[in-house]
């Protein structure tokens, strides 16, 4: 990459380089290269599809979600990967923000779950040396889980 860009490899640091934009098409992302586009941070609105005041130039069936089920359009969940939240979302500075929570959009979805509810925690470890056959150093195993049940009147099992 340092011979073909002329950037310093710690530019492609790992969620840094157009490749890890979230659910980009190769289309897309051959595009962005071609272009000489190698960064998150080298991605203008226009390439996600945004006019410079964060609007949706091009109305697809994902960027509809909004209006209709709920839930963020992909193409919006990409401008927020490559340019951080806008400030109305955020009360400090964007690089002090790490999250956006849709919340009129969990209410509405929480509404929909049914009782009783189950939760499921897997506990994992990483070990250097390899706990199995064909296994290789760092390979993630499962070593406990828990399974609990939260009923309506508030019983947990």
């Amino acid at each position: 990459w340092k011979e073909s860009t002329g950037l310093d490899p710690g530019a492609f640091q790992k969620g840094l380089a157009v490749i890890d934009l979230w659910n980009g098409s190769k289309k897309d992302l051959n595009r962005f290269i071609e272009s000489g586009k190698y960064r998150l941070s080298d991605l203008t609105n226009e390439d996600l599809g945004f006019t410079d005041d964060g609007i949706e130039m091009k109305k697809t069936k994902s960027a509809s979600l909004k209006d209709g089920t709920g839930g963020m359009s992909r193409s919006r969940r990409q401008l927020y990967q490559a340019k951080g939240f806008p400030m109305k979302h955020t009360s400090s500075s964007l690089s002090e923000v790490s999250y956006l929570l849709d919340a009129e959009y969990l209410l509405n979805e929480m509404e929909t779950w049914k009782y009783p509810y189950h939760f499921v925690d897997f506990e994992t470890a990483a070990p250097a040396l390899p706990y199995f056959a064909g296994m290789t150093p760092f390979d993630m195993i499962a070593f406990q889980f828990s399974h609990h049940v939260l009923h309506e009147d508030g019983r947990v099992e």
